[in-house]
């Protein structure tokens, strides 16, 4: 069993490690960079200071020199986040998967770095509040712009994130042959996969 100023210690921790996380998911929510010119000036830790100044246990752990672990660098910063947003993804496959039926959306374009990024979305009746929902799932990098690695890439990633495939019934993507091709493109070859997924070409407002 565990002794009394070891509990102590293990829920002193769990509780300063939850505030690092609502500083964090408050920086999500908002907007709001949570990096700075140093680490000691970003904008997660001006947050994690205003928490403190109404919380002893969090003041000492953030002006403590003698902590080994603070579980404030970066590193630490980029493992919560990725624990955040599996939880995030998970909850919204969770709802699209109880409604029903959804349909996919999907954009593909190069970043500043010449890399391949396509992102997913998923279009879905809220099965609480009945209201249409269009989530974000992720991003993902296909290998190349080619129809069928990109149909491969999108079809492994629904799979692998838990998504139903069978009840898809919509797909939407831009006008690109790639992507709305009649025989190669993403859209024919899902339809392959999911005979009910019919198609839209997405469009943006005019400009």
């Amino acid at each position: 069993m565990l002794s009394s100023s070891k509990k102590e210690q293990v829920l002193r921790n769990r509780h300063i490690l939850d505030k690092i996380i609502r500083a964090l998911l408050l920086c999500g929510k908002q907007n709001i960079a949570i990096r700075g010119h140093t680490e000691e000036r970003s904008n997660f830790m001006a947050i994690l200071r205003e928490f403190a100044e109404d919380d002893p246990s969090l003041k000492e752990h953030i002006q403590s020199t003698t902590a080994r672990y603070k579980y404030t660098s970066p590193d630490v910063q980029n493992e919560l986040l990725i624990i955040c947003a599996k939880q995030i993804s998970d909850k919204i496959v969770e709802d699209c998967n109880e409604a029903g039926f959804f349909s996919v959306l999907g954009d593909e374009c190069t970043d500043k770095s010449t890399k391949e990024q396509m992102s997913i979305c998923l279009r879905f009746i809220d099965p609480g509040t009945k209201d249409v929902r269009e989530d974000f799932l992720c991003f993902v990098e296909p290998e190349n712009t080619k129809g069928e690695t990109i149909a491969r890439c999108l079809l492994g990633t629904l799979e692998k994130e838990g998504v139903v495939i069978d009840r898809m019934r919509g797909q939407g993507y831009d006008g690109a042959a790639n992507m709305s091709g009649k025989f190669r493109g993403v859209q024919a070859i899902v339809r392959g996969t999911s005979v009910y997924s019919n198609i839209r070409t997405l469009q943006g407002p005019p400009t």
